[in-house]
């Protein structure tokens, strides 16, 4: 009677054979579709990958022997240019104008501002050449004409 109420109990309140079932049911019915969508993207993949074999290589060929020789001019171009400037002798020609450009530049930048100074200079003499003169001209107005 004991085993009796044991199996009765283990039927009633044990749900672990159902519930793993279910799951397996779900898990099953998961794959199928899962495994129907993905064989569904590879197909289009493959449609895709054969349209593309189809059509537009030809297009591309094409156009890479149009583009391609222009490419390789400018990349022969490039190295030089680039194998030029990493040339140790030619870095230490490019440090040699670069330092002679800046002197230059520190020259011609005194010449400016003395230049402007100058200018400055005369602006500033033909201003008090100017006020002296009318001064003057107001003093001998006065004397014309006292008040």
């Amino acid at each position: 009677m004991s085993k009796d109420l044991s199996d009765i109990h283990a039927r009633l309140f044990n749900h672990r054979p159902f519930v793993q079932g279910e799951v397996r049911h779900f898990v099953r019915e998961f794959e199928d579709q899962r495994g129907d969508r993905e064989v569904e993207r590879v197909f289009r993949v493959l449609e895709r990958v054969t349209e593309l074999r189809d059509e537009h290589v030809d297009q591309v060929q094409v156009a890479a022997q149009a583009a391609l020789p222009g490419l390789q001019a400018k990349l022969a171009r490039t190295r030089t240019l680039y194998q030029h400037i990493l040339d140790p002798n030619r870095t230490l020609e490019i440090a040699k104008a670069s330092e002679n450009s800046k002197h230059i530049r520190a020259r011609e930048w005194q010449e400016f501002e003395q230049d402007l100074d100058l200018q400055r200079k005369r602006v500033t003499e033909a201003y008090q050449a100017q006020a002296i003169d009318l001064q003057r001209q107001y003093a001998d107005l006065e004397d014309q004409f006292p008040a």
